[in-house]
């Protein structure tokens, strides 16, 4: 058994890597304003800057067979400037855990504060909503990034009704379930790529503030959403399953 081993930053976000080991982005409080490599076989950290300069807070996997990461998105550094809470970033790096050496994509055509990333089974990744200049401004075109072109592209129908956080999955037949979002209860939506539209699955409005496709087709949400600047609220001790 592994006992505690101490962390120099408190990872709001972080992706296993093929090569096992983990990229993680720190929570605002510590300072800590670069993404940090851990080595789980040495327990070392190496700072992994992005070239730009902004934090991206955000991550999603994208995989040219596996290996590669993709980071759409995200926001500069709060702890220094409030001012940009809410304002998202359009910008796009992938991370090349072979090299440690990041490559820029072009821009998407919306900043997104707080997006989610879904690889698609064709290879390219789908990103869903996010903030782009207020909390209340929602990103609701979707966008697609093809890694062999390098290129994002728009879809012509919008996804209503979703703030940020939102779960996403890919369904055995290729279409994208989004079971809802982690600040408000939505409604279950599925989103076909190939021809571009949205149909809601189910109308109720079930709560959760995390989500799993624990099989596949077949998920589960648990506890209580809530708003991050809402008042703190008790969470439930609910799990709902959806198939």
């Amino acid at each position: 058994m592994v006992g505690l081993a101490p962390w120099p930053l408190v990872a709001i976000h972080l992706n296993l890597l093929p090569n096992g080991r983990v990229i993680a982005w720190d929570q605002f409080a510590t300072g800590v304003s670069v993404p940090y490599l851990w080595d789980p076989v040495t327990s070392g950290f190496t700072p992994a800057p992005t070239n730009d300069g902004p934090e991206p807070v955000l991550l999603g996997p994208h995989s040219a067979q596996g290996r590669a990461l993709l980071v759409a998105g995200g926001e500069l550094n709060t702890q220094a400037n409030t001012a940009n809470s809410f304002v998202g970033l359009n910008s796009g790096h992938i991370f090349d855990p072979a090299t440690n050496t990041w490559t820029s994509t072009p821009n998407m055509a919306y900043g997104r504060w707080y997006p989610n990333l879904t690889t698609l089974p064709d290879g390219r990744v789908l990103t869903l909503v996010g903030d782009t200049t207020c909390q209340a401004c929602i990103a609701a075109i979707p966008e697609i990034y093809d890694p062999v072109a390098n290129t994002w592209t728009q879809l012509t129908q919008r996804l209503e009704r979703h703030t940020v956080y939102p779960y996403s999955y890919v369904l055995p037949d290729g279409r994208v379930l989004v079971t809802g979002t982690a600040e408000e209860p939505t409604a279950t939506s599925v989103l076909n790529v190939v021809t571009q539209t949205w149909s809601t699955v189910d109308a109720r409005l079930i709560d959760g503030g995390s989500a799993a496709m624990y099989l596949p087709g077949k998920f589960m949400k648990a506890g209580t959403s809530s708003d991050t600047v809402a008042p703190v609220t008790s969470s439930v001790a609910n799990t709902t399953c959806w198939t």
